[in-house]
């Protein structure tokens, strides 16, 4: 199985630049994104992400935006049901369709738009550190800024059994394809109840197999991590720079409204 997110976190063109300093890029940008009253700085800050993972680090487009689809199936039905069932007080555009009145306010274009606009730069930032900065290294940048042992090494664990359980059930559903498991429709419903079933004894035995492996390697309850990390001051920099740009943004727009 192909982990083509891990792939790219190891041959991006940005693997070499600090990973402390792509966290706190990261992080402060949600911030900036989750807490601004218009539209405007959240959609900069998707265009900047954008550019930087596609462009500078060199992630193939369509891989890109197949794993940003995901979230947008869930943001684009929600932005029209705010938009047509959330009252406003404020009436925009008014239409009938298969005889059932619509109505749409301001306000709730507004908020619509808004929450759209964060979730587009939420999704993107996130991508932008899964796509350039290997987990090993996302949890010594965590190490250096002060986080729980305890929550790093969580993390990891679980990060690495995901693909655990994903290797297993492609292999399984595989090897049911190839036996014709999936033909009719009585068939797909007895394949999958054996999967669900079968996936979850496999992953556990995996899971000790993994745990064997661990203590054979003189695990004892603590993983090790390398904290060497080295911050280019020119790079720090253009990152102080942009986040001081955003935050003049975000007070300069924060009574803007799109309608």
């Amino acid at each position: 199985m192909r982990l083509f997110m891990e792939e790219y976190a190891y041959s991006n063109a940005l693997k070499n630049t600090s990973v402390r300093l792509k966290v706190l890029f990261v992080l402060s940008n949600v911030i900036f994104g989750v807490f601004s009253n218009s539209p405007i700085v959240p959609f900069i800050i998707f265009c900047t992400m954008v550019f930087l993972t596609i462009v500078m680090a060199k992630i193939p487009a369509r891989d890109y935006f197949t794993w940003f689809s995901i979230p947008l199936f869930y943001a684009i039905p929600l932005f029209l049901a705010m938009i047509f069932f959330f009252g406003g007080f404020e009436p925009w555009i008014q239409f009938n369709l298969l005889g059932f009145k619509l109505m749409m306010y301001k306000d709730s274009f507004n908020n619509a738009l808004l929450m759209v606009s964060r979730v587009l730069s939420g999704t993107s930032c996130l991508l932008f550190l899964a796509f350039t900065t290997p987990m090993a290294k996302i949890s010594s940048a965590l190490k250096l800024l002060k986080v729980p042992d305890i929550i790093i090494e969580l993390s990891m664990l679980i990060y690495r059994y995901i693909f655990v359980v994903l290797d297993e059930l492609t292999r399984m559903e595989l090897s049911q394809r190839t036996r014709l498991g999936y033909t009719t429709f009585k068939k797909s419903l007895n394949s999958l109840s054996l999967l669900s079933t079968n996936v979850f004894i496999r992953a556990m035995n995996r899971g000790e197999k993994l745990h064997i492996a661990m203590e054979s390697r003189c695990y004892n309850g603590k993983i090790e991590l390398l904290d060497e990390d080295s911050i280019h001051k020119l790079t720090m920099l253009a990152l102080i720079t942009f986040e001081g740009l955003i935050f003049m943004v975000m007070y300069l727009t924060k009574d803007l409204r799109i309608v």
